[in-house]
């Protein structure tokens, strides 16, 4: 049963929405239901969207955010997760006293889900849920029977604290239970004695509670990771040109790994596509990090997983997995991942009634947990000033999902793809993408460059991180730093942002670290 927001009030008027994801297709599919005239305001589109767009059913600006885009508007919907736009937005909407919803920023509730607001002859009423039907009817009766001043402060109590609760709430689920908790519970007859204070406290005790039990799951920890600015290693570079390191093994797991592990396995237990009280386990191919972060959230969750490996993994990386609990099925090392890849296919060809085949190389959830994550960290943690962005070509997950948020962000901004400059190299995690097999996910096209790495200087780098800037990280994020001050020492100015994809502990054994 499909759902989209409910808006009341709306037709005959002009409304813009900010941003072309499945964030925004949902509010303007709520707009249309409401036969409001609907303005997206986006470099790109969903397939929906586009649709819509071709159709004619809503006016699209096939670009960034610019001042006076909401002339005229009668509400406004930021639905990009950009901070940057997000901050320009909210000041035209002030200036023009619109109303405005910036999604999942509670300072900006003009209206917010749940909520109802007044603007002259405007009403407008948001349901919540994502895709929670029952609770949208619910609200919604409620809503229309009770449409009063006690409402409205209940659920504007809600929408300040509702941002902490989405961050600490992954599951929808668990965040549609609390809503309904908060509906159920006795602050609303609190507002209505006029106690507003003993109301607060009693939706800030129920949501406090959730947070202090759900912050405490691994899952809660992966990402916003630091961004280090590297020093020594920059030495001769202009002052002008400054290089910044995504440290992504401080991710729970040790590995940048971690972010698309938990999407994919999330996605599998929502959709019923695993089902491990019918005993099945998590099946993938792996060089290593995805099988630890696999392995890790896996036994957390007690579910069990099976991983192809090619034999010349680290000793390090496969005594990890073996004491996480994997089950492991050693492929040729002649092969290198795509023979593991091969036999996890075969695997799961062979037994789908004891696998999901949770194929991190042609799994759309991959680049879209970097999309969510990495790249908005990003843009955040630079104040939107990153102007090239660099990571290693494996499943591609990484460099596909950041690269199409911060485009979406600025085109302008350039992407540039590392890869290994030889088809047989010691760069574990890399792909030589011309002679491997290439993942459904990789799009060749998001790279404005390649540069390709030698092993060698891969190595010298990794060992100039350690022992200079006090990074002690994987080959393959050497291989990106060396690929960035190559890029570097070609520009006059520039913001360049890598991703560091973990630490050396599990490398320790490489002959190059003696």
């Amino acid at each position: 049963m499909a759902y989209y927001p409910v808006y009341l009030n709306l037709e005959g008027r002009s409304c813009v929405v900010m941003g072309g994801g499945s964030v925004a297709e949902r509010k303007v599919m709520g707009l249309l239901e409401a036969k409001a005239l609907v303005t997206v305001v986006s470099p790109d589109l969903t397939i929906q969207l586009r649709a819509l767009a071709e159709s004619g059913r809503l006016t699209w600006i096939a670009r960034g955010y610019q001042s006076g885009d909401l002339e005229a508007a009668t509400l406004v919907i930021s639905a990009t997760g950009d901070s940057v736009v997000n901050d320009l937005a909210r000041k035209e909407a002030s200036t023009r006293g619109m109303p405005i919803n910036v999604v999942d920023d509670h300072r900006d509730h003009d209206f917010i889900t749940p909520s109802i607001v007044r603007r002259g002859d405007l009403t407008v009423a948001i349901s919540t849920g994502g895709k929670s039907p029952a609770l949208a009817a619910r609200l919604r009766e409620q809503l229309e029977r009770e449409i009063g001043n006690e409402y409205g402060e209940f659920v504007d109590l809600a929408g300040e604290l509702r941002s902490s609760m989405r961050a600490q709430h992954p599951d929808a689920k668990r965040r549609k239970e609390l809503w309904y908790q908060m509906v159920d519970s006795e602050a609303l007859g609190l507002l209505r004695q006029g106690n507003s204070a003993a109301a607060r406290q009693r939706v800030s005790e129920i949501l406090h509670d959730s947070l202090e039990e759900d912050a405490e799951t691994l899952e809660a920890q992966v990402g916003n990771t630091p961004l280090l600015r590297l020093r020594r290693v920059t030495a001769s570079l202009p002052s002008s040109v400054e290089v910044w390191v995504k440290a992504e093994w401080f991710n729970p797991s040790g590995s940048i790994k971690d972010r698309p592990a938990v999407n994919i396995l999330r996605r599998a237990l929502e959709s019923g596509a695993l089902d491990p009280a019918r005993g099945q386990r998590l099946l993938d191919s792996t060089s290593g990090n995805m099988g630890i972060a696999y392995a890790t959230f896996c036994a957390a969750r007690q579910i069990g997983v099976t991983l192809a490996v090619p034999e010349n993994a680290s000793p390090e990386r496969l005594s990890i997995l073996r004491a996480l609990g994997a089950e492991l099925v050693l492929t040729d090392p002649l092969e290198g991942s795509d023979g593991a890849m091969r036999e996890a296919k075969r695997l799961a060809e062979a037994r789908p009634d004891r696998y999901f085949y949770a194929n991190q190389y042609d799994n759309p959830a991959n680049w879209q947990a970097h999309y969510r994550s990495t790249g908005p960290e990003i843009l955040s943690q630079t104040r939107g000033r990153v102007t090239h962005f660099i990571a290693g070509l494996g499943t591609s997950g990484t460099f596909v999902g950041t690269g199409r948020r911060l485009k979406e962000f600025d085109s302008a901004i350039r992407l540039v793809a590392i890869q290994p400059d030889a088809p047989f190299h010691g760069l574990e995690g890399l792909k030589h993408m011309a002679t491997a097999i290439k993942p459904g996910i990789y799009e060749e096209t998001v790279a404005d460059h390649t540069v390709a790495v030698s092993t060698e200087d891969a190595y010298a780098m990794t060992l100039r991180l350690a022992r200079e800037e006090g990074l002690f990280v994987g080959v393959s994020a050497g291989a990106a730093v060396s690929g960035a001050l190559q890029l570097a020492r070609l520009l006059e100015k520039g913001v360049i942002v890598a991703v560091l994809p973990d630490a050396g502990f599990k490398y320790l054994s490489d002959e190059f670290w003696k």
